[in-house]
């Protein structure tokens, strides 16, 4: 039997003399149920320990299934605030460090994966930390010194300030994002997020979208009297909140329901409990490691090239490698994030053409191996992005290198258009194609041969209303083209034959505001600027596949979209925010980059062409 098992039953008789808060629960009994579960849902509880300066890990059943000592990560013997956020755990750290650590807990040893300065500017001390999904929160207790409040920061995942309230009351600690979930009544908390003060010993609420703070109910009462009530962690499984009590002699965990009613006290034998966070995962387990995609993807003998490599569960530290096969010398890889790597490499001049495997291996000794994502040639390989923007009512075209997203040329599109936009762009294999809105609504296959574009031949685009967005070619050559706002419900595609104009089909948009189209595996795909998705069509039906991607707390705009054969790439168009990302199939972020373009640009349409 455990050290845990042994401490539920020396509590059962410890009952005589300390009653525990226990209504009809009868978990610590040994009534022949190993598995009985203390929560609704198998996961864990991740739970600090200031006294041994650890990270504890205890299973659904309040069994230890690890720890980690922190202090190698933080210096310091106080984590303030901690978080999950799918796959690694987030911790804030006072006292000399003060900083955010986002931490790889699959080893012994606890790594970082990142860091970055408290906010704000490591002044006063932050404490509970939360993730809604796609963002961290973090509590600041405020500084008398720089005369700053208590406050609640919203920061995306490198650190930079998105938002900012001032709290309510003084001395937060337990923070938590809670995502409703109902019960067969439709009862439950609010959206939002959640956080304890040891002040007030209460627990307060923040919905976001309104902004507005509420008290929510008032934190338990240990057996020895109210003196000793310090709610310093708050966490949340899905059906119940979990309050932490720590103040040496009263180390308690709560299960209170979502109005506030305290259901079961547990004690546990940890004498100096800090913060906790409740997650289905169980972040001992390395996250799967994958290979995607190159930028450059190929080379010449006798090269020399710093290749970006991404895919997934990339980590830091010695021993990591990267093979392209015999050939091609690697230096030391650089860690530029869990989805990216950096290697110089160099290309014998006798080294084999054709198309190579990358192997990426681990310092744990996992490895994943892209297959034929590296090409050697007898001359360059060069891609490029083509991507439409409307500057301060200039309309323009401009041709950037994918391998080092340098701005080769521009051109205007005046000599085309008057007054009207450049919607979208397309390659069919052979020609180039824009689409326009305003008073144009045409269809123009494009020559680019010379300073200015010209218009080779055109035709109309459908009469529907609405207006003319995206554009892209099938394999068979015919030209699709999307049209937000058709009708008050939604937008429309239509299939195009590239001679006579003439309409062979047509399918309604996901939303209303359907703007970049392309095909990728032959399967049609579509963003939506309204609905922030990009959806596939299959079998007659819309399917949501992910979310557009954006910089830190900037709008979703995606406008571009296009397939270079193995991945997408997007543009978000908002204004100061106008980034090209390059995106796996599934939706995972690879590359980020911002154009070179001076002015005011604001992207449209976006095509690739490889050769």
């Amino acid at each position: 039997m455990n050290s845990i098992a042994v401490l539920k039953r020396s509590v059962i008789l410890a009952a005589v003399i300390l009653p525990l808060l226990c209504t009809g629960c009868g978990v610590f009994a040994d009534d022949g149920d190993s598995g009985a579960s203390i929560v609704p849902a198998k996961g864990y509880f991740y739970i600090a320990d200031r006294n041994s300066t650890s990270i504890i890990m205890i299973d659904a059943e309040f069994r230890e299934m690890k720890r980690w000592n922190y202090f190698l990560v933080t210096a310091d013997s106080s984590i303030q605030g901690m978080t999950c956020d799918g796959k690694s755990l987030w911790i804030s750290s006072a006292g000399s460090t003060d900083k955010i650590f986002q931490i790889d807990a699959s080893g012994d040893v606890l790594t970082v994966i990142r860091s970055f300065d408290a906010p704000p500017q490591k002044q006063g001390t932050t404490r509970g930390l939360a993730w809604d999904g796609s963002n961290l929160w973090a509590a600041n207790s405020g500084s008398a010194t720089y005369a700053t409040p208590a406050m609640l920061y919203k920061l995306d995942a490198n650190g930079a300030i998105l938002s900012e309230y001032q709290l309510p009351s003084t001395d937060p600690r337990g923070l938590v994002y809670v995502k409703p979930k109902p019960d067969v009544y439709g009862r439950g908390p609010d959206a939002g997020l959640y956080y304890s003060d040891i002040t007030t010993d209460k627990v307060y609420k923040f919905i976001p979208g309104i902004p507005y703070f509420d008290t929510v109910f008032t934190a338990p009462k240990p057996p020895l009297g109210a003196s000793y009530t310090y709610p310093a962690g708050l966490a949340y499984d899905g059906t119940f909140f979990w309050l932490v009590n720590s103040s040496n002699a009263a180390d308690h965990l709560y299960r209170i329901s979502y109005t506030g009613k305290e259901q079961i006290r547990y004690d546990l034998p940890y004498p100096s409990m800090g913060p906790a966070v409740w997650t289905a995962v169980d972040v001992r387990v390395e996250e799967e490691i994958s290979v995607s995609s190159l930028a450059p993807s190929s080379g010449i003998p006798g090269a020399a090239l710093t290749v970006d490599i991404f895919g997934t569960g990339f980590k830091s530290g010695y021993g990591v490698s990267v093979d392209f096969g015999a050939g091609i010398s690697v230096s030391a890889p650089q860690y530029v994030s869990s989805s990216q790597l950096r290697v110089n490499i160099i290309i014998d001049q006798s080294a084999a053409l054709g198309k190579r495997n990358v192997k990426v291996t681990n310092p744990t000794g996992k490895s994943a191996t892209g297959v034929a994502l590296f090409e050697l040639t007898a001359v360059p390989q060069i891609s490029y992005l083509w991507l439409a923007d409307q500057a301060s009512g200039q309309y323009n075209v401009h041709k950037i290198r994918v391998s080092d997203t340098t701005l080769v040329r521009s051109w205007s599109t005046t000599a085309i258009l008057s007054s009207s936009g450049a919607q979208g762009l397309a390659f069919d294999g052979t020609n180039f194609w824009m689409s326009t809105s305003g008073t144009d609504r045409k269809i123009h296959k494009i020559d680019t041969t010379g300073t200015a574009l010209a218009s080779i031949s055109s035709f109309s685009a459908p009469a529907v209303g609405g207006t003319v967005r995206g554009i892209t070619a099938d394999a068979a050559g015919n030209i699709w083209v999307s049209i937000s706002q058709v009708t008050a419900g939604g937008g429309r595609i239509y299939k195009m034959n590239q001679t006579s104009g003439a309409v062979l089909d047509s399918i309604a948009t996901p939303g209303q505001n359907p703007r970049g189209i392309t095909f990728a595996n032959n399967i049609l795909y579509c963003n939506d600027t309204d609905l922030d998705t990009v959806y596939s069509y299959t079998a007659g039906a819309w399917s949501g596949k992910f979310q557009t991607p954006t910089t830190g707390g900037a709008s979703r705009f995606a406008t571009g979209l296009t397939w270079d054969g193995t991945n997408f790439w997007i543009a978000n168009s908002t204004t100061a925010s106008d980034y090209l990302f390059k995106v796996s199939l599934t939706g995972t972020v690879l590359q980020i980059f911002r154009p070179g373009i001076a002015g005011d640009p604001q992207f449209t349409g976006l095509m690739y062409v490889g050769k």
